[in-house]
């Protein structure tokens, strides 16, 4: 079963009142597992295409799911390419009960706040700035090891795994064992390594 749910006019700040009339009573059951302790809520946010690597993001969580049920995947995903594919193979899932699909999400960020972690699932990227949106809200961060995404951290801010379908596996399981980063990201530091390289490009002296 896939539950495509829709969030209009969401506000950044975490407010369970405008989360609840945004869901509809129908859709409590995933406010009560966010809220609860005993299960842990993972989060993808991504277009349907195929550079950002649902397919494999799915298969790894459905193996993880069938060791601990206590486990969720949000993808937030309203347009793209390959939607019905993406859609059909939650659908076909073993796991279909505990994946949710949102469409037409104005601002992602309170569902973000509320998740256990942010999972980077993409095959390539450039930045990624969603990851770095991530730890902006003190999310903790499960990336594939992509270089032109984590260059700017230092290796202990978020939890790099291999990149591949097994990596993100292992990452869904080191992270339910115990496993967490230094989300502790500075933005003061990452700011000034842009600026330097961008005023690196107008030195004539290099």
């Amino acid at each position: 079963m896939i539950e495509e749910l829709v969030l209009e006019d969401s506000k950044s700040d975490i407010l369970l009142q405008q989360i609840i009339k945004d869901f509809g009573i129908s859709k409590i059951r995933l406010i009560n597992e966010l809220l609860d302790p005993n299960i842990k809520v993972y989060i993808n946010i991504g277009r349907y295409d195929k550079q950002k690597g649902h397919d494999r993001l799915i298969s790894a969580f459905e193996r993880f799911n069938k060791q601990f049920p206590n486990s969720r995947l949000v993808i937030v995903a309203p347009y793209g390419p390959i939607k019905e594919e993406t859609r059909s193979q939650v659908a076909n899932s073993t796991a279909n009960e505990n994946i949710y699909l949102f469409s037409r999400m104005n601002n992602p960020y309170t569902l973000l706040k509320m998740a256990d972690a942010f999972v980077f699932s993409s095959y390539y990227e450039g930045l990624g700035l969603v990851v770095y949106e991530a730890l902006a809200l003190d999310k903790q961060v499960i990336t594939v090891n992509l270089p032109a995404t984590i260059r700017y951290l230092n290796g202990d801010e978020v939890i790099v795994v291999d990149n591949s379908e097994q990596g993100l596996y292992e990452g869904f399981v080191s992270f339910q064992n115990g496993k967490r980063a230094n989300s502790n990201f500075s933005f003061e530091q990452y700011n000034k390594k842009t600026i330097n390289e961008f005023e690196a490009l107008f030195d004539l002296n290099k």
